[in-house]
């Protein structure tokens, strides 16, 4: 049975003549929910086209581990698709705590976050659960997730997956919580909602467009006209 929120986003997506969501070529589903893209041989796209935002998670992989980057909106089953596709064990992180990216977030054993005082602030009992501001979850009655933060990822560090290294960078702009994931070796930068297609959004409580002008410039720095960009919500 389809989950109420999800059904009635159906009407806003844009549906094919059969009454199915449009994939593009190279896009395939996983289940009634979710779809995949093999970006190569260690980066799976794992999409949420039923919903109106369409979201777009990232399972990034090394020889050692893997990352997903966001958990989706919890409207779909995006920690059972990540498990089935990982071959080793997964760490999971998000791109900012809006409602539409970490709705799966407490369904993962080992969570790392970009450390900055706004989340150390809202630790708990050793628990996290996103501050009304960065979560927004009531504009759509989602909930918050709690969870533990097994490792805190300062601007600048390396994870290292194993054969494969990303570099985090804190980028506010879109909201003051904004991470990047850079592989530098394949020159591919995952961002989040920092870019859209179609321009720049940050008229939340916590967006700012001084700050975006400031992030957009060190990625202008750190980038080429060749790298691959990865962005949440194509």
């Amino acid at each position: 049975m389809a989950h109420p929120r999800l059904t009635s986003y159906l009407g806003r997506s844009r549906l094919a003549p059969s009454g199915q969501v449009a994939l593009a070529a190279g896009v395939e589903w996983y289940d009634q929910h979710l779809a995949l893209e093999q970006l190569d041989k260690r980066t799976v796209a794992i999409g949420e086209p039923r919903y109106y935002q369409q979201n777009v998670s990232y399972l990034i992989s090394g020889t050692a581990r893997a990352v997903i980057y966001d958990t989706g909106t919890g409207l779909a089953d995006t920690p059972g698709a990540v498990n089935a596709l990982a071959e080793g064990p997964v760490v999971a992180t998000c791109s900012h705590q809006h409602y539409d990216h970490v709705g799966n977030l407490d369904r993962f054993d080992e969570v790392w976050l970009l450390d900055l005082p706004q989340y150390r602030r809202a630790v708990r009992n050793e628990l996290l659960r996103p501050p009304l501001r960065l979560h927004l979850g009531p504009l759509e009655a989602m909930p918050r997730p709690v969870f533990r933060v097994g490792k805190w990822l300062p601007d600048g560090a390396m994870i290292d997956l194993g054969g494969r290294q990303l570099r985090v960078l804190h980028l506010p702009g879109h909201t003051v919580d904004g991470m990047a994931l850079y592989d530098v070796s394949a020159d591919q930068l995952f961002v989040g909602d920092f870019l859209y297609p179609g321009g720049a959004y940050a008229f939340t409580p916590t967006g700012n467009l001084a700050d975006y002008t400031a992030s957009a410039a060190r990625l202008l720095e750190l980038t080429s006209a060749t790298t691959q960009i990865f962005v949440a919500h194509p």
